[in-house]
């Protein structure tokens, strides 16, 4: 039962959460202590089969562009000053994965029978490998009555998937943000306002039922403005005083926070005066996503660590992978599902590795609080490119990721990848 949910609610629909479908930026913007701590040090090495087969020729071009962005990624960081406080030497920063099984796009999938057992089993996975936070992705606007009557029981999801988190010793980040509405990820229909003012009163809305019911460790209200806007159709969230105006009033309507801090951010891809004009507001953390690697995005990565210690407000980067574009993908909704096929490709995890490599080492030295990788399958497993494979859909490559897996959690084994981001030792 746990393979066949999994299988068919996550093969295409909301695997790609709320992560790939607006990379790039639009042109105006271009240029630029508690159980969860334990340390993952002395967990046992485990064996990690070679990467499989060569960089097909169609591929080539971007690797190297890719292996060449990685190098420059490399090189600014270890530029960089350690921001961190106090003298050890040992990250203070929680390794973390999106947690896949519970991510709102697969909405009434998220209530059928054998849900919770399939994301207690990535949770024991994650735990397993060494991972020691967990992001959720929890859709606008599932909790909202008036917008589904289901919205009682996916708080009450929502809920246990939190408790079998703790449990489990997680910390918890939750990410908000619109439901991929007409798009291959989520089929819904939904008429949200086309105000900032009315989509912030909607956010804060499910915001104040998240604090109640889950409880986060973090809540990010807004990580990629531009993807929000082509979301929800409010093109202003794509403007910094657009930006400015929805986390401001957001902010000032979810009132008492609790042990809940509150994010927001744009992400790596928008030049650092965006998360600047942010910091200025009541947010506890800034937000960051990392996915594209250009020579500007890694200045602003890097100048994003210096102006979280100037502000003294921690970073929290709950979505970071290597974002693997090539000329025919446009980086809008309609590119991201090729975009994750590629991702699932083994030829291209020694990149990843190399990415998660440096990102643990960003993370260190930035002080970042909690980072999160966002595709938690490949730290399991990758598959093997073939032509055919490349000549089908991206639902095709993802059906045989998912159950590759699911036999990785059944056998206790992981990708390359996801022995670096938990910063386990290698053996093999």
């Amino acid at each position: 039962m746990v393979r066949t949910r999994r299988l068919l609610g996550m093969a295409m629909t909301a695997l790609c959460a709320g992560a790939l479908a607006v990379r790039a930026p639009s042109a105006d913007i271009s240029a630029a202590s508690t159980k969860s701590h334990h340390s993952t040090a002395t967990t046992s090495p485990a064996t990690v089969p070679a990467p499989s087969g060569q960089v097909p020729l169609q591929y080539a071009a971007t690797y190297q562009r890719l292996s060449t962005q990685l190098n420059t990624y490399g090189a600014a960081v270890n530029a960089m000053p350690v921001y961190r406080s106090g003298g050890s030497s040992a990250p203070r920063f929680v390794a973390a994965a999106e947690l896949l099984d519970a991510n709102g796009n697969q909405q009434g999938k998220l209530l059928e029978p054998g849900a919770m057992s399939a994301v207690e089993r990535e949770l024991t996975a994650l735990k397993n490998l060494g991972v020691r936070g967990v992001t959720i992705g929890i859709k606008l606007p599932l909790l909202l009555s008036r917008y589904t009557p289901l919205a009682s029981k996916y708080a009450n999801f929502y809920a246990a998937v939190a408790e079998q988190a703790r449990a489990r010793g997680f910390t918890i980040d939750v990410e908000l943000g619109g439901l991929f509405c007409g798009t291959v990820f989520s089929t819904c229909s939904y008429a949200y306002p086309r105000t900032i003012a009315g989509w912030a009163k909607l956010t804060a809305e499910q915001a104040r039922i998240v604090i109640a019911r889950v409880h986060p460790n973090y809540l990010d209200i807004l990580a990629e403005p531009n993807t929000e806007a082509e979301l929800t159709s409010i093109g202003a969230l794509g403007t910094l005083s657009g930006v400015v105006q929805f986390v401001t009033a957001t902010l000032a309507q979810i009132g008492a926070r609790g042990t809940t801090k509150i994010g927001a951010g744009a992400a790596s891809w928008f030049p650092v005066s965006w998360d600047r004009a942010v910091s200025k507001t009541s947010v506890n953390v800034l937000i960051e996503h990392i996915y594209p690697l250009s020579p500007a995005i890694v200045q602003t990565i890097t100048a994003t660590a210096a102006l979280a210690h100037q502000t003294h407000k921690p970073l929290v980067a709950d979505e970071v992978w290597l974002y693997k574009s090539t000329p025919s993908l446009t980086g809008g909704v309609t590119a991201s599902g090729d975009e994750a096929k590629s991702d699932a490709y083994s030829f291209f995890e020694p990149l990843d590795e190399k990415f998660l490599s440096i990102t643990r080492q960003w993370s260190t030295k930035a002080d970042v609080a909690f980072t999160s990788a966002f595709w938690s399958e490949q730290l399991f497993t990758y598959v093997v490119w073939t032509p055919q494979l490349e000549a089908g859909s991206p639902t095709q490559t993802l059906a045989v990721l998912n159950e590759q897996t699911v036999g990785a959690w059944g056998n206790g084994t992981y990708s390359a990848s996801g022995l670096t981001w938990a910063g386990r030792v290698r053996k093999g």
